[in-house]
């Protein structure tokens, strides 16, 4: 979602943006994997106890994940393969869930309708933000704000490297109260302009984004999910949550700093799908 909303603020192709994540995601799901490794070789207290599976027990829970499997096809192949928009892509991958779901048993009629509901209001509550983010962009635009902090960085002659541990630095800072969407539509019509000006291209940028946004919300001293989390676990103390998030703090800056300095992961994909 964080992708869809970025693009529609930015004016960048979600397409594209969807390709631009899909490298960068394997590789921070491969830096969790080092990292939970590593955390286990110095801390085996943090690791829950498991009793070891046969592989033919995991092979057969790995066969339950078909139903991802069928939706991301739809949702994701879908449109690269040309069969749909981006929009059509979601609805048939609405509509292919809905299908599972009562052929599986899982869903009845009242749940669907429950589920309509529900979207109904999480659909107008974005939209509201999404309007007001409108007006703000309107109004950063009509008094020259992103060109006159632009020509800013140009006079005291500021470095990329620099500019970019700046957005950084205000990414995080933002995430620590408020969520992801609303940093998004607040902060991009300002340090988009920027960080193009800067040489950087809109497709990296909004993976950039997303990654910082993930960030914000888990990092010191005032990370929101970090207290989500607790609320729904308050035996387990804030600072142990904490403890517990840093590890993959690290994880994230790595991708951050791959992003940076290797913006092929993200763009060369989009590059051999035009």
């Amino acid at each position: 979602m964080l992708i869809a909303i970025y693009a529609i603020v930015a004016e960048q192709s979600l397409v594209k943006l969807y390709a631009a994540a899909f490298i960068p995601g394997f590789v921070l799901a491969g830096l969790y994997v080092i990292t939970v490794w590593i955390v286990a070789w110095i801390k085996p207290s943090w690791i829950p106890k498991v009793a070891a599976m046969p592989f033919r027990v995991r092979l057969r829970a790995s066969v339950g994940m078909w139903k991802l499997g069928v939706l991301f096809f739809f949702a994701v192949f879908g449109i690269y393969l040309g069969w749909f928009s981006p929009t059509e892509a979601a609805a048939m991958a609405a509509f292919v869930a809905i299908l599972i779901a009562f052929g599986s048993g899982a869903m009845r009629w009242r749940d669907l309708l429950d589920c309509f509901l529900e979207t109904v209001y999480t659909t107008a509550v974005i939209f509201f933000i999404v309007v007001g983010a409108f007006i703000f962009c309107r109004f950063i635009v009509l008094t020259q704000f992103p060109n006159e902090l632009t020509k800013w960085v140009g006079i005291i002659g500021l470095s990329p490297f620099w500019v970019l541990m700046a957005v950084m630095a205000l990414y995080v800072l933002l995430g620590t109260f408020l969520d992801e969407v609303s940093t998004i539509l607040i902060t991009v019509p300002v340090t988009l302009p920027l960080v193009n000006s800067i040489g950087f291209d809109g497709i990296w940028f909004g993976i950039f984004v997303t990654v910082m946004c993930t960030i914000g919300l888990i990092s010191p001293p005032t990370g929101m999910t970090v207290f989500v989390i607790q609320a729904q676990h308050p035996d387990i103390p804030v600072m142990r949550i904490y403890m517990g998030t840093l590890p993959f703090l690290v994880a994230d800056f790595v991708l951050v700093a791959l992003l940076i300095f290797m913006p092929s992961i993200a763009l060369w994909l989009p590059r051999v799908l035009e």
